[in-house]
């Protein structure tokens, strides 16, 4: 049972890893593939405002993930890979439009 739920974990970063900090409104959700659609805001360091879907590897964490609320996350960039971790929900800036 262990084994099973060390799997759904995010994998732990390396030291080409980089981490933004990112705030944005969940427009969409895709349980198959794992995704949040996500109206960002800038990310400092990383990109400029804009839609885009993000992988959230924590199965956990995706399941606490709800259509229209605003989140606080990091976006973890690992090569050209990228995805959402340590998710909080909570009042931010307005998403830009």
């Amino acid at each position: 049972m262990a084994f099973l739920s060390a799997c759904s974990q995010a994998p732990a970063p390396n030291a080409n890893t980089k981490e933004y900090q990112a705030t944005g409104e969940i427009l969409a959700l895709d349980p198959a593939a794992q995704t949040a659609k996500v109206r960002a805001n800038k990310i400092e360091g990383w990109m400029d405002a804009m839609t885009m879907e993000f992988p959230v590897k924590d199965t956990q964490e995706f399941k606490k993930l709800r259509i229209g609320e605003t989140i606080h996350a990091e976006v973890v960039v690992e090569g050209t890979d990228y995805w959402l971790s340590g998710i909080k929900e909570g009042p931010g800036e307005e998403p830009a439009k």
